[in-house]
């Protein structure tokens, strides 16, 4: 059950649509949302005296980097709270800053049941202009820091019909399967589950024991063997079937950031361009 979600008012590219997810989601199950601010108070620090031996022109740049992020941040909470307001729902906004932005979205997550955020952009300071790479990787990071379930919104929203699970077949990629099932965080759905890269009768195994755990809840889910590596089919797939959401787990164990998610997750977090439910 979702009551409570956490919502990270960070970069601007997806902010719209992180909040229309999650007003959807508040209203379905008369949850209550944390917006949280996303701010590192080192760029804010910024603004202050020019550091000795810093250029004129570098110093100008970079107080107007900082006002420009601290007006991009207050934009981001006006818009919260007016969307909130005029949706009805039970909400309150949190704007403590601390010096390791990471570090307030974690402690913030483990009295949230969902958090949501940008799939590009989480972080407006410091990330303005990042590359999918990067974004990537700090989505890795955050669930490998215990921030799941993640809700990681596409810049455009688009309501959620349409289901694709990715199952590698790992424990960790069936927990996260088995969560988006059991949260149930949108009823009305086509659920497909798709494995990827097996032998004919390995994937039937993996289908079937997937299967019986969604008719066990309630759902009844298309099955597809997809004979490719994930790494190349698992987006491809998603799109050619107009998913609206990719649940993704992890499926492989690799070192740093790799190790979280596997390589193939990463690589489908720095290049979707779909809203991706991702845990471990």
């Amino acid at each position: 059950m979702i009551r409570r979600i956490l919502v990270g008012l960070g970069g601007q590219l997806s902010l719209a649509s992180e909040v229309d997810h999650a007003l959807e989601l508040a209203d379905r199950y008369d949850a209550e949302l944390t917006g949280v601010t996303i701010m590192d108070t080192r760029m804010l620090s910024s603004v202050g005296p020019v550091p000795l031996g810093a250029g004129e022109a570098a110093a100008e740049l970079a107080r107007h980097r900082a006002a420009a992020t601290a007006a991009h941040m207050e934009a981001a909470v006006a818009a919260f709270d007016d969307a909130c307001r005029r949706a009805k729902v039970r909400y309150q906004i949190q704007r403590e800053e601390r010096a390791d932005p990471f570090d307030r979205l974690i402690s913030e997550s483990r009295y949230h049941d969902l958090v949501v955020c940008g799939l590009r952009g989480i972080f407006e300071s410091g990330l303005v202009g990042s590359s999918p790479a990067e974004c990537g990787e700090i989505l890795a990071r955050l669930v490998g820091s215990g921030v799941r379930p993640l809700l990681a919104a596409a810049p455009q929203f688009r309501k959620i019909h349409r289901v694709m699970i990715a199952y590698s077949g790992s424990v960790e990629s069936a927990k996260t399967m088995k969560q988006f099932i059991q949260y149930r965080p949108w009823r009305e759905i086509q659920l497909r589950i798709c494995v990827f890269n097996h032998t004919p009768e390995r994937a039937a195994r993996l289908l079937n024991s997937a299967d019986a755990l969604c008719r066990s809840h309630g759902f009844q889910a298309e099955l597809l063997h997809i004979p490719g590596s994930p790494h190349d089919q698992i987006l491809p797939a998603a799109y050619d079937w107009n998913a609206d959401l990719l649940v993704l787990g992890n499926s492989a164990r690799n070192l740093l950031l790799r190790r979280v998610l596997g390589e193939t997750a990463l690589r489908v977090m720095q290049t979707s361009s779909l809203p991706l439910f991702l845990s471990q």
